[in-house]
């Protein structure tokens, strides 16, 4: 049986396969701003200063961030190797944030 966590990152590689999903501090800060980011995924490798950066502007914007997983897991998930993501679909979010919630 699949657990929670590992659920999260399949939603990322669908998310990732249905363009809901962007990669990288320029655009996430960028998607923040304009309101169409629902949640934010740090690896736990990412830099400080880009660390603080999005945390801060998500924290301004009320914008869930996840941070319990690394660029490995995101590059296992995604095919790419990525340290920041962020979901703009709100059902993926959703459904990311209840099994999140759950176990993980």
């Amino acid at each position: 049986m699949i657990d929670n966590r590992q659920k999260v990152l399949n939603l990322l590689g669908l998310a990732q396969k249905s363009q809901n999903l962007i990669s990288g501090a320029p655009q996430v800060i960028e998607g923040i701003r304009n309101s169409s980011v629902q949640l934010v995924f740090l690896a736990t490798d990412t830099a400080k200063n880009n660390q603080k950066d999005i945390t801060n502007k998500a924290s301004y914007y009320k914008v869930p961030i996840i941070t319990d997983f690394t660029s490995h897991d995101f590059e296992q998930a995604i095919g790419k190797n990525r340290k920041i993501l962020a979901i703009c679909d709100k059902g993926f979010s959703q459904a990311i944030q209840k099994y999140y919630s759950e176990e993980v």
